[in-house]
Parts: C-alpha cells; sequence; structure tokens
C-alpha cells in the first residue's frame, strides 16, 4: 500500500516519523513530507499515494482542491484528531463531508473522544516510544534527577543535585534544558531519577524516559488515582510510578519489557494498518 504522511511531528511527539519508519519497515510504500512546504499538487502527483495521514489542525485548502480534482484517485484520508475539541472537529467533519473528502477513519490518543461521530469511526491509541535513531551524546555525566515540566508557576528546588528539562518551546530561558522529546532521549541515562510534574496522561516523553533512563515517576500536586489504575492497566503490572509514594516502584525491568514489547512505534502502526482492508 502506498501512503504519504504529512510531518505534524512536534517537541512532544515524533508520531508521524515512527509511522513512517515503521510502515516501510512492514513493506510499505510511504513518503513523509510537509505539505505546508511544498506544491500540495506536486507532491501528490510525484507520489501518488492511495492514503494520506494528516493532522486535522493541518488541513488546508490545497489539499482539498486536489481530492476534489482528481476523485479517480479515489485517495482516502486517516486523520490525527489529537488536540481538537469535539465541537471543532464536528465542523472540520462537516465540512470535509460537504466537499466530498473521503474520511477513512480518526484516530486520537484522547481516550474521552466518542468511538464514533456520526458515521466516522475514532481509533483510540495511546502514544508510543519512538525507538528508532537515537542520538548518542559526546559527553556523559552523573545527576540526580531531571524534572520535566510543561510550566513553570514557582521556583523548583531539591536537596539533590538536579535539572529542569521542558521540550515547551516558551521556556527555553527558564529552564536548564528545553529541547524535543526525540532529542531528550539521549540523555535520560544520565539521571537517577526522572520526576515529570503535574503529568495529567501517557505520554511519549513518558514512555521514552522509562525505556532509556533509570526510575521515572510523576509528581502530581493532587493524588491521581485513576492516573495510577490506567498506568497499571496499560503496563499489566502492579507498579507504583507516584514519586511521593512510600511504596514507589525501584525496579523497572518489567516495565521496560513491556514498552518493548507492546507500545512501539511498531505497535501502533500496526493498529493503524489493522483498520484499513487489506493491509
Amino acid at each position: 500500500m502506498k501512503f504519504l504522511i504529512d510531518n505534524y511531528a512536534s517537541n512532544e511527539s515524533t508520531q508521524p516519523l515512527y509511522f513512517d519508519h515503521s510502515l516501510k519497515e512492514l513493506n510499505h510504500d510511504c513518503s513523509l513530507v510537509s505539505l505546508g512546504d511544498c506544491s500540495v499538487f506536486d507532491a501528490l502527483d510525484t507520489i501518488d499515494p492511495e492514503f494520506i495521514i494528516i493532522s486535522a489542525h493541518r488541513f488546508h485548502r490545497h489539499l482539498i482542491a486536489y481530492l476534489q480534482q482528481n476523485p479517480e484517485k479515489n485517495i482516502k484520508i486517516i486523520l490525527n484528531v489529537d488536540y481538537i475539541s469535539n465541537v471543532d472537529l464536528d465542523l472540520l467533519l462537516q465540512f470535509l463531508s460537504n466537499q466530498n473528502v473521503d474520511v477513512l477513519f480518526a484516530f486520537t490518543s484522547n481516550y474521552s473522544m466518542p468511538q464514533t461521530i456520526g458515521r466516522l469511526n475514532v481509533l483510540k491509541m495511546l502514544p508510543a516510544a519512538d525507538n528508532n535513531e537515537i542520538m548518542k551524546t559526546d559527553f556523559e555525566y552523573r545527576i540526580d534527577k531531571a524534572i520535566i515540566v510543561d510550566s513553570l508557576t514557582s521556583d523548583i528546588s531539591d536537596s539533590k543535585s538536579f535539572h529542569v528539562v521542558s521540550t515547551r518551546s516558551e521556556l527555553a530561558d527558564k529552564v536548564d534544558i528545553c529541547s524535543a522529546s526525540v532529542a531528550l532521549r539521549g540523555l535520560y541515562k544520565n539521571y537517577d531519577e526522572v520526576i515529570i510534574k503535574d503529568m495529567k496522561q501517557i505520554s511519549q516523553v513518558f514512555l521514552e524516559a522509562i525505556l532509556n533512563g533509570n526510575k521515572v515517576y510523576y509528581d502530581n500536586k493532587d493524588q491521581d488515582e485513576d492516573l495510577a489504575k490506567t498506568i497499571n492497566n496499560i503496563f499489566k503490572l502492579d507498579i507504583d510510578l507516584n514519586y511521593s509514594s512510600k511504596n514507589k516502584t525501584t525496579n523497572f525491568d518489567d516495565i521496560k519489557k513491556a514498552i518493548t514489547e507492546k507500545h512501539l512505534g511498531l505497535n501502533r502502526t500496526k493498529t493503524l494498518l489493522s483498520q484499513i482492508k487489506g493491509a
């Protein structure tokens, strides 16, 4: 099968990159392009895809125009709908339907989203750890803690050595290390503990920190029993990753094994393909 993936990667997620890598590994023809930075008509004429994987946030008029002008190609859209409200998604899907754009199915990591929207199936799919092409650093160091933040509402202090780390570009001048998740993977091993502050949900950063680091915990202001249950359900293990817990997990071997077996980009790509007849 022939896929075109619009590169909607961000500092927090490399999903389109690991889809591209895994589809090729599974012997599909795949091209990763940034449709916002090229001629859509030239790209689609050259690649001639059967399927386009794209984020709802990056759907634009040139792609719609191409699909309308080339109905005989019967190109199917696979739509990532992360970080979009149900109301906005309803409006987008109605607009695409009115433009005769064929959305095969949508997918999201937001498990609160309905299973169907109208006649459109919504596939629920967790983020994955991206284990492709991990960059090696030219130096190593040993620090007690990496404290990962999405925001800084107050100063962070600790009795041990630590770095404050973020993937958020707006925090670049406020933290010790600001980088995309893809670059952080090679740094986690340098910390005895990685602590994610105010973690709301399972993220690629969380999975990659466990896979490539030593000990990884979440540190939330309020006790979050739902998050603890979600983590145990995902890994099918009885573990405690709450940093404030007296009985928190210290051996991560089984968790690393679970991620390697079930939560890599290849696993998510197979889940995506399971929704395509004949894939």
